[in-house]
């Protein structure tokens, strides 16, 4: 699924083949089940859309920092003869609704990309890994305000997890800190950058590894990730 945040403050979502995801009225637009990469695009730098995905596995929100990245991926496994809905947040009376069938089809995610911080170009992001995984759940991270960083699975701070993918819910408390996860060897992912305060969710694919979490410039703390 191609996002794109639009000049005027809309959002956009359609498949490669042009077909526009979502209605207002009438039948919602069927597709199949499945696993499907969410490429969010942008580039035109528009502070203030919000993109909001309610649905059974894929409750999520991205706003690209507000206009900070260019692009992200992310990935959602839909489940088979489910209505999903979708709306911007800054429009949250325009709800856009559409249905999975029984067929389920598999995406294999490539390469990834993700901005990085408010140039126009992205790079690839092998921390993702190239092959879908089984959804996880979700990881709660904090930035407080005088840098400290926290992330706990369930309430339990993270020092291992299973492969798969993960939402990392980040709370950001500080206006001179942010919140970055990197594999070894592998480029840094950042979710909250120094200026953002607010939360923020993006899902990432954790391969096996040694994984750390960060502030740029700060201590890292490092959890490990088992197939």
């Amino acid at each position: 699924m191609y996002i794109t945040f639009n000049l005027n403050h809309t959002i956009t979502v359609e498949l490669k083949d042009g077909t526009f995801i979502g209605t207002t009225s009438g039948t919602p637009t069927s597709i199949p089940a499945g696993g499907y990469n969410l490429y969010f695009d942008d580039t035109v730098g528009v502070s203030g859309p919000s993109f909001r995905l309610n649905g059974p596995g894929a409750n999520f929100t991205e706003n690209m920092t507000y206009g900070e990245y260019p692009s992200a991926t992310l990935y959602v496994a839909l489940q088979p003869n489910t209505t999903y809905t979708w709306f911007n947040e800054e429009q949250p009376g325009v709800l856009f609704r559409f249905q999975t069938t029984s067929q389920s089809i598999g995406v294999s995610t490539g390469s990834q990309s993700s901005g990085s911080g408010k140039t126009s170009s992205s790079s690839s992001q092998d921390i993702v890994g190239s092959a879908i995984k089984t959804f996880r759940g979700s990881l709660d991270a904090i930035v407080y305000k005088n840098g400290k960083l926290s992330l706990a699975n369930g309430g339990k701070t993270v020092k291992s997890l299973k492969s798969g993918s993960y939402t990392f819910s980040v709370d950001d408390e500080s206006p001179k800190y942010g919140f970055s996860v990197q594999v070894l060897k592998g480029k840094a992912k950042t979710i909250t950058g120094k200026s953002y305060v607010g939360n923020h969710n993006v899902t990432l694919t954790l391969k096996p590894g040694r994984w750390s979490f960060f502030t740029p410039g700060g201590k890292q703390a490092t959890f490990f990730v088992t197939s």
